[in-house]
């Protein structure tokens, strides 16, 4: 379950928080479009992804579980810096017809 802290925690974060309580948190990227859900275990501070790159699709979950809401916004950071650099790659590198 998180914490009021948590919770004011996720207002400083860099996503737009469409949804938080003591036991989930939905998030949504402007830089990448993706959503995030952020669920507790129910009992303690632990805690899993659900993920989808836009409102179209469903969501799926992230491999691993976080021992916080902490670590969990830290790997969302992680991930979301490899999606925009993914992203500049595909740009300068287009597929090549054959």
């Amino acid at each position: 379950m998180f914490s009021d802290r948590d919770l004011e925690l996720i207002k400083g974060s860099p996503y737009e928080v469409r949804q938080s309580n003591h036991h989930d948190v939905t998030l949504h990227s402007g830089l990448t479009g993706h959503d995030w859900v952020i669920v507790t275990n129910y009992a303690g501070p632990d805690c899993y992804l659900l993920h989808r790159h836009s409102a179209g699709q469903p969501y799926h979950r992230q491999r691993g579980q976080f021992g916080s809401l902490i670590e969990a916004l830290m790997y969302i950071d992680g991930h979301e810096k490899w999606a925009v650099s993914k992203k500049e790659r595909c740009v300068m590198f287009p597929a090549v017809e054959p």
